[in-house]
């Protein structure tokens, strides 16, 4: 029978911890260890042999400074994962409401198109609304007449840019640009191309501040084509706010490196169209 307190047994369990700490060590780098780490030294002090009270003693001392290491390590795992993981899962979650908010743009859009509410040609094919009159605080432009209210009350909170007005909800300003003859235009006094704007417009959404989210830039069109900017630069937000918005036609004239969001690409087909 092996004895339980043999200098052989000692030793080994002597190796054993040499390795664990050797292994916590290395987890202070590779911070993806730290759980294995803490998992052995825990496994080292239950399969402790009976001991006199000064080698326990010395045996917990060990273990103890073993598991600060473990607890160094574990700590910047989670840091560096977990809590990754989170800001991540909450910037994707920014991103999806962002997008959402421009869809009841687009959706705004679409009705009025498929509606015919501003329609002087009498094709039965709509233009594509201004801001003011999707929230219903102005009205159609002529020659129709009228006021709608196609956008939540939200919309309404409206504050004016140099590009144009634009809605503040939720930490971000969103501007709806109509085509004018060559250009584009979110402004009130805009001389909307009334053929283009049947097929036309762009919806864009950037960071009313530095503090909102990660700050990204969306655009988004008729053909629900939705792309992406991260809007940093070397001072910050490239974007920010009532005072520096997005030119209408920012994703376009290749300033900026756009990307589809999520990779979606945009519909074929536009409601209503012939």
């Amino acid at each position: 029978m092996t004895d339980p307190h043999s200098p052989a047994r000692e030793r080994r369990h002597r190796l054993f911890l040499a390795g664990v700490a050797l292994l916590a060590l290395v987890s202070l780098w590779l911070s993806e260890l730290a759980l294995f780490a803490a998992f052995l030294t825990f496994l080292t002090w239950a399969s402790l042999p009976e001991l006199s009270q000064s080698q326990r003693r010395r045996w917990l001392w060990a273990l103890s400074v073993v598991a600060l290491v473990c607890s160094v390590g574990l700590t910047r795992f989670v840091s560096r994962y977990a809590l990754l993981g989170m800001t991540n899962a909450g910037k994707r979650s920014v991103d999806k409401e962002i997008v959402s908010r421009l869809r009841e743009i687009l959706f705004a859009q679409d009705y009025a198109r498929e509606h015919a509410l501003i329609d002087p040609d009498g094709d039965h094919i709509g233009g594509a609304l201004a801001l003011p009159a999707l929230v219903g605080s102005a009205p159609l432009r002529p020659p129709a007449s009228g006021r709608v209210e196609l956008l939540d009350r939200r919309y309404a909170q409206l504050r004016a840019t140099p590009e144009g007005p634009a809605s503040a909800l939720n930490g971000y300003l969103f501007m709806v640009c109509l085509p004018e003859a060559e250009s584009w235009s979110a402004a009130a006094t805009a001389r909307v191309d009334e053929e283009r704007a049947e097929r036309e417009f762009i919806a864009l959404a950037w960071p009313d501040g530095e503090g909102t989210s990660h700050g990204k830039l969306f655009s988004i069109d008729a053909a629900e084509r939705i792309l992406e900017f991260s809007n940093r630069g070397e001072r910050g937000l490239v974007y920010s706010g009532a005072g520096t918005p997005p030119p209408c036609d920012v994703a376009t004239r290749g300033d900026h490196t756009f990307v589809a969001w999520q990779g979606k690409a945009p519909r074929d087909h536009l409601p209503g169209a012939p």
